[in-house]
């Protein structure tokens, strides 16, 4: 069985993709395997490393725990030194890599990567795909740097099967698939949740596992049927307890410093195939279902015009660049379902599941949500992107939202969910900003009181709006001292927030225990870390678990220790809605 080792670099979506990858090559008889971080990664557990995704009937003995260990490698240059196998383990490995280009760094760290595998392995064949791969202005870089480079990681499998053509086992499985998404847009070639079980027997290391893809079947990373024991076969984060069920790809709202109108197609998935994958994904044991996507407030839109009609042209914060698709349900039609599929999977099982969703833009948000919001099933957490809380950097950005529209919402929120948390993304040193426009940003910070920021220096993309202003003297450098500042200023505002929730109880999903301590995130994602040294606490892995919130420090909780408790009665205990009225947007 051959070994495709594969590393991405960027979102979710990015994730989804090669996990969507991973399944098609071990349907091809070959073994995906993880390159994991340092930082991920401990010596000591290495060698536990597993394929991506694996069956009962994979061959998994061909594989040495040496060249699995291996897999496990240490990537980028701040990470340590990159392994791989020996050519007697392997003589020409197959390396994937799978980037975005959202930022000149991703790039840059992807290209870098090709070039030290290249260097170790020059005889090593390294595949490239992703939005990276899409974005033509830059994508030369890595075929200078020695990858193979592909549009959508389908052609990449294609290439990669022709050269080496799948076992007689499994040619007959494989031909079957490809018959199925014969026709379909790149990118879209899926496998059903029900083609991937994984063995109880394995372990994996692997922490998050991000579901989807932008085509029209579902597909699914390490579920098994109901009653069976599912065990983490994520890429990377919190593959034991959370899944990212993307509902659609795509915007085209054209901001001046994005690529990604560029880089990726648009379309939404089908309504009732993402509640099949809601059913298998709680089927399998998951107990949070986070809704993703490029900007899931799209779901069920089209664009009125091709993007580069509206990006050629000036659009203002009331322009109508979507439309209904006929027929077609809402993201708050999707929501309602999902969670009366909640609803209905713990009156069957008795097992607690919770619904987030991931980021969604201010414009796009309707009074609905806040009523959704008072739901026990939905997590009382937003993630709203500010990028500037100047009003000109807005307009100078072409976001859809003013400040008043913005503060609107936040003000909602924090109605609708006075014990919820509200996170954000902020871009600062963009071309147009002053620094009285940053400082209006950390007043805004101020103002809406967020418990966490993703705060970013502007990255300017070849081809975008933003990357022909004319950048003024030592830009970068301004961009990431402003950065350093906003992180400051963001982290005294969450030391005054969070500490709120001290002293009380929160429905912890467990992620991970690890040297003795249980870690995971609560409800308003409240980073938890609580003392597990039982020899069982390991089952708590995946369970929703209510820990008392003992003190705060430094962006973390520590709890008392979880307990073997009836999650069931945990959790009916606090099945009371939030708000029992309608919420409206307005101040």
């Amino acid at each position: 069985m051959r070994p495709v080792f594969i590393k991405t670099f960027g979102c979710k979506v990015n994730y989804s993709e090669s996990v969507s990858f991973a399944d098609l090559l071990r349907q091809a008889g070959f073994a995906p395997l993880e390159i994991s971080s340092a930082r991920e990664l401990s010596a000591a557990t290495a060698q536990e490393a597993v394929p991506v995704h694996s069956t009962d009937s994979s061959p998994l003995d061909a594989l040495t725990p040496s060249l699995i260990a291996l897999a496990n490698a240490r990537s980028a240059e701040d990470e340590g030194e990159l392994l791989l196998p020996s050519a007697d383990e392997v003589e020409r490995p197959v390396v994937f890599i799978n980037s975005c280009c959202v930022t000149a760094e991703a790039e840059r760290k992807a290209a870098q990567f090709v070039r030290r595998v290249r260097r170790l392995r020059p005889e090593s064949i390294v595949l490239f795909s992703g939005c990276a791969a899409r974005n033509y202005a830059t994508r030369e870089q890595y075929t200078e740097a020695g990858a193979q480079v592909f549009s959508f990681y389908t052609e990449a499998f294609d290439w990669l099967a022709t050269l080496f053509p799948p076992a007689e086992s499994t040619k007959s499985a494989l031909g079957e698939t490809m018959a199925e998404t014969a026709g379909t847009s790149p990118g879209s070639r899926v496998l059903s949740p029900e083609s991937v079980i994984v063995p109880a027997r394995l372990k994996t290391l692997g922490r998050e596992e991000s579901p989807g893809d932008p085509g029209r079947r579902t597909q699914d990373s390490g579920q098994a049927p109901e009653g069976k024991q599912r065990l983490p076969t994520g890429l990377v984060g919190e593959a034991r307890s959370r899944a990212f069920l993307k509902v659609q790809d795509g915007c085209h709202n054209c901001c001046s410093f994005c690529i990604i109108p560029f880089v990726r197609p648009y379309v939404s998935r089908p309504f009732d195939e993402l509640l099949a994958e809601a059913r298998a994904r709680l089927a399998a044991g998951y107990r949070e279902i986070v809704l993703t996507g490029v900007n899931v407030g799209h779901y069920g839109l089209t664009p009125i015009a091709p993007v580069h009609e509206i990006a050629s042209q000036t659009h203002f914060k009331r322009s109508r660049l979507y439309e209904r698709v006929p027929g077609h349900a809402t993201l708050w039609d999707l929501i309602d379902a999902l969670l009366a599929r909640l609803d209905e999977h713990f009156e069957r099982t008795g097992i607690a599941a919770r619904l987030r969703i991931s980021s969604i833009e201010p414009e796009e948000i309707e009074a609905r949500f806040f009523e959704q919001l008072a739901h026990p099933r939905m997590c009382p957490h937003l993630h709203l992107p500010l990028q500037s809380g100047s009003e000109k950097v807005l307009i100078d950005m072409r976001r859809l939202y003013d400040m008043d529209t913005f503060m609107q919402r936040v003000a909602a929120f924090r109605r609708a969910c006075p014990d919820g948390a509200l996170t954000t993304d902020i871009i600062t040193g963009y071309p147009t900003e002053t620094e009285q426009d940053f400082a209006d940003t950390l007043a805004v910070c101020t103002a809406a009181g967020f418990e966490r920021i993703h705060g970013f220096p502007f990255s300017a993309r070849p081809g975008t709006r933003a990357a022909m202003i004319p950048q003024q003297r030592d830009a970068q450098s301004i961009a990431q001292e402003r950065n350093r500042r906003l992180i400051e200023h963001c982290a005294q505002i969450a030391d005054q927030r969070w500490p709120r929730f001290a002293g009380k109880t929160a429905q912890v999903l467990i992620e991970e225990v690890r040297d003795g301590v249980a870690h995971g995130h609560g409800e308003a994602y409240q980073i938890v870390n609580a003392p597990a040294q039982d020899a069982a606490a390991e089952s708590l892995v995946g369970t929703i678990v209510p820990l008392r919130l003992e003190s705060y420090q430094a962006g973390e909780f520590r709890a008392g220790a979880p307990q073997q408790i009836d999650i069931r009665s945990a959790v009916e205990s606090t099945s009371q809605p939030r708000i029992a009225m309608a919420e409206s947007l307005s101040p």
